[in-house]
């Protein structure tokens, strides 16, 4: 069957769906290698939409909302939907990555809404270039949010693409961006969540991951996430406040009305990390490496007596009995 599906030839395929951006002519279509992201105020008239839709009187367009199409190549439907959802999620990353970092919330009474501004449409449908629909099924979004309005970004759009195109480049050039783009995925994805709880443990599995120590101490995670922060004595008590929730909730199944807080102090420090890794990561090989370097000693006696050890090491390091 594997040998039969990878026989298939690559053919192209529009997946067609909507994301929380009011529309407006700035919106510049995006390429990702091959897989082109394009912006309309309204979906394409020629687009059929799936039976299936028509007769459960779904609303695939929310008001307000921008329709995008995703132009990819794959094998079947299912496939190209995939990667289309995976290449708008990465970035819908990008752009929430660059509005959510430093941006705090306290909500008082209503229902809380997810973090993210820029989240996807309520449906996804897959079409052939003519847009006929390829299938009678679709996607949908078990976590979308009627209360999400469309947000302008005409006032942040150039700053967004810049720090987008920069983001990007970096991707390119790391040996590893292709695992970078899935942190971004699943950082974006954890802050679609309308349940903070749920969104605080994916934020906290994500900082695990960016400080490699997923199957290691969570003591370690503390120690490593703060590392980058000048005051790291401060950011290790609350990293410890957060481990300590993350381990209540997953344990002793424990609910807090605190979520939001602790969901917006755990996401700052992955952000910090994501941007930290985009910025420097020409310095290390791999995230095992990064990690390596979040071992490394804070006070700066203590590294300059390293560095002389290292380079003591390196002297005798000739071959020769030092006897």
């Amino acid at each position: 069957m594997e040998k039969a599906y990878l026989s298939q030839p690559l053919r192209p395929f529009v997946l067609l769906t909507s994301v929380s951006v009011r529309y407006s002519e700035i919106l510049a279509a995006v390429k990702f290698k091959d897989v082109t992201i394009a912006f309309s105020r309204c979906p394409p008239s020629q687009f059929e939409r799936p039976e299936s839709i028509a007769r459960r009187g779904l609303r695939p367009h929310p008001l307000g909302y921008s329709a995008v199409k995703v132009r990819v190549t794959g094998r079947d439907p299912y496939s190209a939907g995939d990667r289309a959802l995976e290449n708008l999620d990465l970035l819908r990353g990008l752009w929430n990555l660059y509005l959510n970092f430093g941006r705090w919330r306290i909500s008082s009474g209503e229902s809380r809404k997810c973090v993210n501004e820029i989240v996807p449409g309520p449906i996804h449908t897959i079409h052939v270039p003519n847009g006929k629909a390829a299938t009678d099924e679709y996607w949908f979004e078990p976590e979308f949010d009627a209360r999400v309005n469309g947000v302008a970004l005409e006032n942040n759009y150039l700053k967004v693409k810049k720090f987008e195109s920069w983001a990007r480049k970096q991707l390119q050039l790391c040996p590893y961006g292709m695992r970078i783009e899935k942190l971004i995925i699943r950082y974006t994805r954890a802050l679609d969540e309308r349940n903070l709880t749920n969104a605080f443990l994916r934020i906290w599995s994500l900082l695990e991951e960016l400080t490699a120590t997923q199957m290691l101490n969570h003591k370690l995670t503390v120690r490593r996430a703060a590392r980058l922060f000048q005051n790291h004595e401060y950011a290790q008590l609350v990293l410890n406040n957060l481990r300590s929730f993350r381990n209540r909730i997953v344990h002793e199944s424990h609910e807090t009305d605190q979520a939001e807080g602790l969901l917006y102090e755990a996401k700052s420090y992955v952000e910090t990390m994501l941007r930290f890794l985009l910025k420097y990561h020409r310095t290390f090989s791999s995230l095992e490496e990064l990690g390596k370097f979040l071992d490394l000693p804070i006070n700066r006696d203590a590294l300059r007596t390293g560095l002389r050890y290292r380079r003591f090491a390196l002297e005798l390091d000739t071959g020769e009995d030092p006897s």
